[in-house]
């Protein structure tokens, strides 16, 4: 047994080899005070098997992506066919969803908006100069129908918005809202999208959101 273990050492260490002998060198070396070479060669045949057999994977796969299918198309191009095949179909359904998908709140006949609903209100604003108060009522009126056309919920409805000439002492500015609604929807209307507390809720909003307008948000009244 002894001298099958020291030629296995003495030919190992003689030179590297790819069987079996560096565990038979590792145990004798360690015994024999040579900890450290053995290691080392241990650790080196160890990465050298690794990177034989990551070096085949990977010459085992290009390989196959270098085959060729049927006539001149290797496997990589169909595969980036199918990739861009796939990519096209998901784009295609996008855009065929966006131009055949149609919002059913946006198909309305305006023309059976035939049922009025008039709302009067007013609110107190900062003491405006004398030569500002007639540019102020314009500009209050676009104001209120920039906001009715553009709420999404309102907007379909409303109609106009008129502004009476602003009162000097105290400075308040009344105005007038009128929306159209369908007949047959009115009673539900009324109690919901066009309540007096959803009409009064935009407007308030909107006045705390716009310093510059110069009004008083909490002076507000809406009937």
């Amino acid at each position: 047994m002894s001298s099958a273990v020291t030629s296995r050492v003495v030919t190992w260490c003689g030179a590297v080899t790819w069987c079996g002998v560096v565990t038979w060198c590792g145990r004798w070396c360690h015994e024999c005070g040579k900890t450290d070479v053995c290691s080392l060669r241990s650790l080196d045949v160890t990465w050298l098997l690794r990177r034989r057999r990551q070096g085949s994977k990977v010459c085992r796969v290009k390989e196959e992506l270098n085959e060729v299918v049927f006539w001149k198309f290797r496997m990589w191009m169909i595969l980036i066919f199918i990739l861009l095949l796939i990519v096209a179909v998901v784009l295609i359904s996008l855009v065929l969803c966006s131009l055949v998908y149609r919002d059913k709140d946006e198909g309305f006949d305006a023309s059976a908006f035939n049922v009025s609903r008039l709302f009067n209100g007013s609110f107190r604003m900062e003491s405006p100069a004398a030569n500002q108060s007639r540019a102020l009522r314009p500009r209050l009126q676009e104001q209120l129908e920039a906001l009715y056309k553009s709420s999404p919920a309102l907007g379909r409805y409303f109609s106009s918005a008129e502004v009476a000439p602003l009162r000097e002492d105290p400075a308040v500015a009344e105005f007038r809202l009128k929306f159209l609604m369908p007949e047959a929807q009115q009673a539900q209307l009324r109690r919901f999208t066009l309540s007096r507390e959803m009409i009064y809720n935009v407007l308030r909003q909107f006045l705390w959101e716009q310093p510059g307008l110069q009004v008083e948000p909490s002076s507000l009244r809406l009937s």
